[in-house]
């Protein structure tokens, strides 16, 4: 192989990455959203701080760390009870506001999904700091078993990016129904009976 052909492909080779690297970075961009808007909780004069603090924390994390903060709190197991959770630590005395919204998955479908995002954070890793330890980029058989490493990785990228897009786009709509519910006379209807049920007799 001649200093041409060897710098294509390894042009080839940086172009693969390169687009596996953007995809990833689309996946995380998408993630801490997911992680800092699938819930929320506060005095209800305060909740944009809080949102604004979730966002801000999410915004540092790694992806590792968001894999794990979703785990048990958005991807739950069915019949798992985390709504008592959240009213335990309700004060009693403020105008207190809570919403979480969750993905209820079967046992088998929890451990393997976990397992499954377990397996993109290693993948991940090892695309931005081991690939060119694991691909001898200088020789036309590492450049096309390099490439064809990074075909398959980014397929398996973009099926988690779908993924989570979807369980994204599942969030928005479960929002936007209860938005209209609060706007609703329902609600109101709802809210003052509770209220007519608080006054002393």
């Amino acid at each position: 192989m001649n200093d041409q052909e060897q710098q294509a492909q390894q042009r080839d080779v940086q172009r693969l990455l390169g687009r596996c690297l953007l995809r990833l970075q689309q996946y995380e961009r998408l993630m801490k959203a997911v992680v800092a808007h699938h819930e929320i909780s506060g005095p209800a004069d305060a909740l944009e701080t809080i949102r604004a603090a979730r966002i801000d924390d999410a915004s540092t994390k790694t992806l590792g760390t968001l894999v794990g903060q979703l785990f048990g709190s958005y991807i739950v197991t069915e019949g798992a009870d985390t709504a008592a959770d959240a009213a335990a630590n309700e004060p009693e005395d403020v105008i207190y506001f809570a919403t979480r919204m969750q993905l209820s998955l079967s046992a088998e479908d929890h451990v393997r999904t976990q397992s499954d995002l377990k397996e993109l954070v290693l993948l991940r890793n090892n695309l931005v700091h081991h690939f060119i330890d694991q691909h001898d980029l200088w020789s036309t058989h590492g450049c096309l078993t390099a490439r064809d490493a990074l075909v398959a990785a980014y397929a398996r990228i973009d099926r988690h990016f779908e993924q989570l897009r979807g369980w994204a786009e599942h969030m928005d709509q479960a929002r936007r129904l209860a938005a209209e519910f609060v706007q609703s006379d329902a609600c109101l209807l709802y809210t003052s009976d509770a209220a007519d049920d608080l006054q002393p007799v």
